[in-house]
Parts: C-alpha cells; structure tokens; sequence
C-alpha cells in the first residue's frame, strides 16, 4: 500500500495512556549516514538492460560495486526505487496481478508485495539476509480517528547488517500516491534503514519479533499513536504533549511542541470543507517550547497541521516541510467569532510574550489594556486605523498601556533601533467591532 502525502501550502480533554514508546526527533544517526554511497548509487542507477533479464542476472551486475552487506542492501534499494513504479491501477481495481518477483522485473510495476518479494529475491542471490515482513501501514485513506481495518495492508523487508536486522521499505522510498491517485516518482531516503522508533510510526505487525523494538508495542497502542510525516524526525520539532493522533475536546485544546532554535512553525486547521481562520489559532512560545491553542467554530471533526521550516528561503520563499497531522473531534463551537489575535511570525522570532489582551475580537470605544514584553525593542505602537498610540516600557522589554479603541482593525507594531536608522515589523493583529 502507498503512502499519501498531502498536498498543502506546506504550511497545525484527551486522556493520555502510558505509552513506553518514545516518537523522537532528531533521532541518532542512522547507521549508514557516514558512509559515502555515491559508487554503489551511480552502479545501480546505470544498470543496463542487458542486466535486467533476470535475477540472477541482476544481483550479479550489482555485485561489482557491492562488497559489503550495507552495500549490497544499498544497492537492491536504489535499483529497485528507481526502476519499479507502483502499480496504482491494479491497487484501485482491487484487481491485484501476480507479484512474483520474475514478473516484476519485467513489468516494472508492483504493489508493496511486489517490491518486498523482489527485494527478497535479489538479496537472497547476492548472500543477503533478508525476511519480508507483512503488516498494517498507516497509508493511503489513513484517518487517525479511525481503525485500520481488515487482513495486513502493506509489506515490506528487514535485512540483516553487521549481525543486526534493519528495516527497509523501498515501496514508500520509490515514491507516493496523491488523493488524485496519480502517482507520483520521488525517493525517499527515509525508508533506508529506519530506526525501529521512528518506523514504529507508520508500520506495525503482529509478529512482536519484527517490531525491532526493546518493549513491542499491541496494535491498540499503534493505532493511537500519532503518525509522523517523514520529514518530521528531521524537521527540528518534538511532539511534547500529544502523542496520539486523536483528540477529543470541548471547544478548545492545547498542544505543546518543542522546537529548536532557528525552526519556524506553520499551523492549519481544517474541517474538511475549508481551512479555519488563523483566528481560531494562538500561539505561545516559552523558551524552547511552542504552546498551541486551538478554538473550534461549530462542533466537528477537524484536521490540524503542524510544519516546520529552517530558515531555508529560494527565491525569498520558505518552504516548510510536513511534519505531524491531528485529527481532532469538537463536541462543541466556541462562542467567540475571533477568539485570538493573529500572531505573525516576527513576535516568537523576537522573543515576544503577550500578557493582554488574548481575544481577537475587542469592543469599540472602549479602553482595553495592551500588554507585552518585547526585550530589544525600543518602542511597541499600537496602530488603530493609523490613529498610533505608544505604550509604556520598563527595563526588562515589558510594554504596557490602555488604548480606546474604534472600529476597525489594530496592529501591534514594534520599532528597534538600527545604527543611524530604525526597522518596525508588525506583531500581533486585532478586529475591533
């Protein structure tokens, strides 16, 4: 079965149950990322066809730039994430064609059986341990609210390395499969030899034996937690207080993420139908950890998304890559309209902390009080239909002050003083009706 991934302008009261397991991120190193692979890639890329009329054939010409086992496992996974597409029309139909692995190599198309048999029938050629593995994926139509019903839905291999048996699954590594149910060719270096923590998220079979891990985990257990995206273990992001991936709440939820320095967060919440204002979406940041508090508009099951950046900007644009996905379920709509301030990114780069106010939505003409400390700023404004009022400050960065406000919108802006110049950015953005 195939992963999908999601398409999105990349961009985010439960009971906890003990779980032993530990979803981490940035894990230790994989045990190849020291090694130079750029030979055994190239060899296996250039396979000639000639090379390709069997497995025999195939694990031969491998063979001349695989000497080791972590070689010789390297290079079954380049060829056959490279050559092999998966086969989206046989998985849809329900209509599943032979997967042995002598068809395989002919045809270049395979559901996970497929790509696990053929791995397995190259290893076992080139003197490679190998065992395809059979269990339940959290991938296509995966829904974290739901069960994942039914036999086994995925395959995939475990190899042997230096006495220690690794995971490997080169049908998610070749590439993915969209809600349009195209498919789409992009490798995956995540799947090569995945720690049993991170692989764990995703993956699971029955047999507690291949789970690779010190305290397996039941399929319960699996089923609730949290599934990661890839580029989540190395995304610069923890999960800090959820670590299952439903949620059940009133009208409102937090959610606290650790994040390193120089990570940027994006958050969206969806219904289903369409993304909720950022208004229903508050972000806190405390040191190294981001508290995330979400309101609801109506009851419902929603969507939230949470992705990361690392400053990384082509072309003046952030990319931000997917990092974890909550599938939350409201019992009810917070009464507010605009329940929080819109916070630009700036104010937690800055170190920004707002005390009040914390609703989005204020009363017009009316005096309300602005609190917030900014440390380094030299003065905070607040900008009321271009009407500015400047808040007070003392020696530790806190700006405080009470504004009558009219109807309209008010920015929070701040200004530091530059050498011979000055820089203001906005920070935080209210509705006053």
């Amino acid at each position: 079965m195939k992963r999908i991934l999601l398409l999105r302008a990349s961009i985010l009261t439960i009971i906890i149950f003990a779980v032993t397991l530990t979803l981490s991120t940035p894990s230790e190193a994989k045990p190849y990322e020291q090694v130079d692979f750029k030979n055994v890639d190239e060899h296996a890329l250039n396979t000639p066809k000639s090379a390709e009329k069997s497995v025999s054939k195939l694990a031969k010409y491998l063979l001349k730039e695989a000497n080791t086992d972590l070689e010789k496992a390297r290079a079954i996974f380049i060829w056959i994430t490279d050559r092999v597409e998966y086969d989206v029309k046989s998985y849809f139909s329900g209509r599943i064609k032979n997967q042995a692995p002598k068809r395989i190599l002919k045809k270049k198309v395979a559901v996970c059986d497929g790509y696990s048999q053929l791995f397995k029938a190259i290893a076992d050629e080139m003197g490679l341990e190998t065992i395809k593995i059979s269990g339940y994926a959290k991938g296509f139509g995966y829904q974290g609210n739901k069960r994942i019903e039914g036999p086994p839905n995925h395959a995939w291999n475990v190899v042997k390395i230096d006495g220690q048996w690794h995971f490997i699954d080169s049908t998610w590594a070749a590439g993915t499969v969209g809600y349009n149910r195209k498919y789409n060719k992009e490798f995956n270096e995540h799947y090569f030899l995945t720690p049993p923590d991170e692989f764990i998220g995703d993956h699971w079979t029955n047999d507690t034996k291949w789970q690779l891990l010190d305290e397996p985990i039941s399929r319960d257990e699996y089923e609730k937690l949290l599934r990661p995206w890839p580029s989540y273990y190395k995304s610069g992001i923890k999960i800090d207080s959820h670590r299952y991936g439903y949620i059940e709440t009133k009208d409102t939820v937090e959610i606290s993420i650790l994040v390193e320095p120089g990570v940027t967060l994006m958050t969206t919440l969806h219904n289903g139908k369409e993304y909720i204002d950022k208004a229903f979406i508050f972000t806190k940041k405390k040191d190294d950890k981001y508290i995330l508090t979400l309101a609801f508009p109506k009851k419902g099951i929603y969507k939230f998304s949470i992705s990361s950046a690392r400053e990384v900007k082509r072309n003046g644009i952030t990319y931000f890559d997917s990092g974890i996905d909550y599938v939350i379920k409201a019992k009810k709509g917070i009464k507010s309209k605009k329940p929080f301030p819109e916070v630009f990114s700036k104010f937690h780069e800055l170190n920004g902390e707002l005390f009040e106010p914390a609703e989005g939505l204020l009363k017009k003409n009316k005096k309300h009080s602005f609190k917030l400390k900014l440390p380094g700023a030299s003065s905070v404004v607040i900008n009321n239909n271009g009407e500015k009022t400047y808040l007070e400050s003392d020696e530790d960065g806190t700006f405080e002050g009470e504004v009558e406000l009219k109807k309209g919108e008010v920015t929070v802006v701040a200004r530091y003083d530059r050498g011979n110049g000055y820089s203001e950015t906005s920070l935080l953005k209210y509705e006053v009706r």
